[in-house]
């Protein structure tokens, strides 16, 4: 059985794990299973994981965070999973570890969130480069009617071979700038691409950033954004 199919078996089989703990009265409902014990009664053996990049001798690193951080998988009806997760931005993966082995979280419809550290991450399709309707981890900045989203990205830059009087470069990491994007109920996702595109989004927007900008700078960057959705959507 390959990884997917076992991960996809595990979920199915998610009502039938013993539950590890139960969150205090005030959320009686939520219940909350530790990663080791989710995955315990069904990976006896090692898998064969999908491989995954070495990156070894290459400069700087895709992660999120670097180091495998405390993450809560959240499903949709209040159960939870917890361990140790990390965000691999240019493989665009959600890596967990199992037994010293190294894998790949499958991304099911029951889930309905990831939170790692101070960020929250949903998968959703978009129009990529090279494919469309491409899955991909965003970064929620801000929830409510409107939702504002932030994909995160790495490029990967060859090693560079020695040339006259110049040493050669190892391969290494370069984030890119961070995109942003505009979700809104079931509509596509919306690329914030400067103040002028966001405006024609809709007249209701228009208005409210025409609004906010008599007091307020908008600029496309995180912190502006983030603020400028929070505000917006506290109307």
């Amino acid at each position: 059985m390959n990884l997917k199919n076992v991960i996809i078996f595990i979920i199915a089989a998610f009502s039938s794990i013993t539950v590890k703990s139960q969150i205090d009265a005030s959320n009686a409902n939520l219940i909350e299973y530790q990663l080791e014990a989710y995955y315990n009664d069904f990976v006896t053996n090692k898998i064969g994981a999908e491989t995954i990049m070495s990156y070894k001798n290459i400069e700087g690193d895709p992660y999120l965070y670097k180091d495998f951080t405390e993450g809560t998988i959240k499903f949709e009806k209040d159960k939870n999973i917890v361990g140790k997760l990390r965000y691999n931005m240019y493989s665009d993966e959600i890596e967990f570890i199992y037994r010293d082995n190294v894998l790949i979280l499958v991304y099911e419809d029951s889930f309905s969130g990831i939170k790692l550290g101070d960020y929250n991450l949903v998968q959703l399709s978009y129009p990529s480069d090279n494919e469309q309707n491409k899955p991909g981890y965003f970064i929620c900045l801000a929830k409510g009617n409107y939702d504002l989203l932030c994909k995160k990205r790495v490029s990967f830059l060859e090693q560079e071979e020695p040339k006259i009087y110049k040493e050669s470069k190892p391969g290494r990491f370069e984030k890119n700038p961070n995109k942003f994007y505009l979700k809104q109920s079931s509509k596509e996702l919306y690329e914030i691409k400067n103040i002028s595109k966001l405006k024609k989004y809709s007249a209701e927007l228009a208005s409210m950033i025409e609004e906010y900008s008599t007091e307020n700078k908008l600029r496309i960057n995180e912190k502006s954004l983030t603020d400028f959705f929070n505000w917006l959507n506290s109307k």
